[in-house]
């Protein structure tokens, strides 16, 4: 079972009133998930008050001949808009059914017959509110509740489809364009499939993709996108485990390093809103620093982290930063979420880009992108002769093969220069030591630090991480006593990742 299948038996579980196999299911669901545990116990907590005041409430009520047929409407019209839990309960109170809170009030009704409908619309107010109680509001709820739900489409299997609302402005640019990305990742074959429109135009402005043969690749300056066909560059894709996040620095997960960011900090304000859509929505506001670049230098405020959670679902419906500049809100990112889902694996997609329009298609490498990042196969040798800040393993672990590449256009003594070194498995594990040069603050979003014997320092991305299969992923930034960088990315647990650490050793 999985959280949601759980949470629709919880409070049948908490009557027992399901079958042994029902019941064997929840509770090997709920020994290794915290999240519905914590329901549980505030199902049950409810329970309890409200058991213990309406028993209270019930000795001392006269209610009129009308007053139970007047509660059971007015609970139905309350069962109609609570969520799942709550409304599967009012909906048993309405029924009256044996062993509810309510049992004693329908037979109270029934015995005396005197007016007081008074005291019985205060009793259905405190059960109201005691069971509402049970609906998570806390900042700390609503984290672990769409922690969960990205966790469930993450170990889903098929084809993950995202469309999203991609707006950035970090120099503060008067007029910036809106990009409606849309995103298709098979997690059986790894083919990928980015395309950014312009949002008001619908023009093609970005596109990475890979099919089973080829990288594509394809981007317009934010400021010239009007007129013009868009160059896509067609390359081979590179084999190899290693092969499908080179290139791309420090893979993160935008979504895990928001969870992570709010979890940190204890003042992270929670409240509910009703969306443009009508839905409901949880809103997260928590103070972060923002990277902006106003003038084109980098510079690091402090502004807001928003996070817009469904109150239902618990998916993301949007991320959002704002700083205050010259006494204004100023929007500097946000993603909208329009479609998140996963489609049937095989579901059609066409992986080559044949389908767009405004583009053409040429062969032959990107000259600064993903595709133009071809690599030669070297020695440790070579590679110390090109660089003395490349780290490899002391010797390469049993079942493991290592294999180490670099740029071929790179001078010796060139800084910094882009290698790789990767040690795959035939069981599929791997370890990716690669090269980075990119902004260091982003080592003050990450998780965790880990020092090594040696003087290296692992700075780690938050878990529940996940690569491009959909499986766990283990990255860190790496900093050498010299102050160089490097990334290291695994399918190892974060455990044996320092462990392998600490037999790193500079490439002599």
């Amino acid at each position: 079972m999985n959280c949601a299948e759980v949470q629709q038996f919880l409070v049948s579980y908490l009557e027992k009133e399901v079958t042994p196999g029902e019941q064997a299911l929840v509770q090997q669901h709920l020994a290794e998930c915290s999240v519905c545990e914590r329901e549980l116990a505030a199902l049950a907590a409810t329970r309890s008050s409200a058991t213990q005041a309406l028993h209270s409430l019930a000795a001392v009520a006269n209610p009129s001949p009308q007053a139970w047929d007047r509660l059971q409407a007015r609970l139905a019209e309350e069962a109609r808009s609570a969520p799942p839990n709550l409304a599967v309960w009012l909906r048993r109170l309405v029924r009256g059914a044996p062993g509810t809170p309510l049992s004693p009030i329908r037979s109270t009704v029934k015995r005396l017959l005197v007016p007081a409908l008074a005291v019985v619309i205060v009793v259905v107010g405190v059960a109201l509110l005691w069971l509402r109680a049970a609906t998570p509001v806390s900042a700390q709820q609503i984290l672990d509740r769409a922690q969960q739900a990205r966790a469930e489409v993450q170990a889903a299997s098929g084809i993950r489809h995202l469309r999203i609302e991609s707006h950035t402005n970090h120099e503060f640019l008067p007029g910036e364009a809106a990009t409606i990305v849309e995103n298709y990742l098979d997690l059986q074959t790894r083919n990928m499939r980015l395309v950014g429109f312009d949002s008001a135009t619908g023009q093609v402005v970005d596109v990475l993709a890979r099919d089973e043969t080829y990288i594509y690749d394809g981007r317009k300056d934010c400021t010239s996108r009007s007129g013009g066909l868009l160059t896509i560059h067609r390359s081979p894709r590179p084999k190899g485990v290693w092969a499908d996040q080179m290139g791309t620095g420090l893979v993160l997960d935008d979504e895990a390093l928001w969870f992570e960011a709010m979890r940190r900090d204890p003042n992270v304000e929670a409240g509910r809103e009703t969306w443009p859509d009508g839905r409901q929505v949880y809103v997260l506001r928590s103070q972060q620093l923002v990277e902006v670049y106003p003038g084109s230098s980098e510079q690091l405020l402090t502004g807001w982290s928003i996070l817009v959670v469904d109150a239902q679902t618990y998916q993301a419906v949007e991320y959002r930063t704002t700083i205050p500049w010259d006494g204004q809100e100023v929007l500097v990112s946000s993603s909208r979420y329009l479609a998140d889902e996963v489609l049937p694996a095989g579901s059609h997609v066409v992986w080559d880009l044949s389908d767009l329009q405004g583009v053409q298609i040429e062969d032959g490498p990107h000259p600064a992108g993903y595709g133009g990042l071809q690599f030669d196969v070297i020695s440790r040798q070579e590679l110390a002769s090109r660089t003395q800040s490349a780290y490899a393993l002391r010797s390469i672990p049993d079942a493991f093969s290592e294999e180490i590449s670099a740029m071929p256009d790179q001078l010796t003594g060139e800084q910094p220069v882009y290698y790789i070194v990767a040690y795959t498995s035939a069981a599929g594990d791997y370890l990716v030591i690669e090269a980075w040069d990119g902004p260091r603050h982003l080592v003050e979003l990450m998780d965790e630090t880990y020092a090594t014997a040696t003087g290296l320092e692992l700075s780690f991305a938050p878990e529940g991480i996940s690569d491009l299969a959909g499986n766990p992923l283990t990255q860190a930034i790496v900093q050498a006593p010299d102050g160089a960088l490097f990334i290291l990315k695994s399918s190892l647990p974060r455990e044996q990742v320092q462990a392998l650490a600490e037999v790193l050793v500079p490439v002599r």
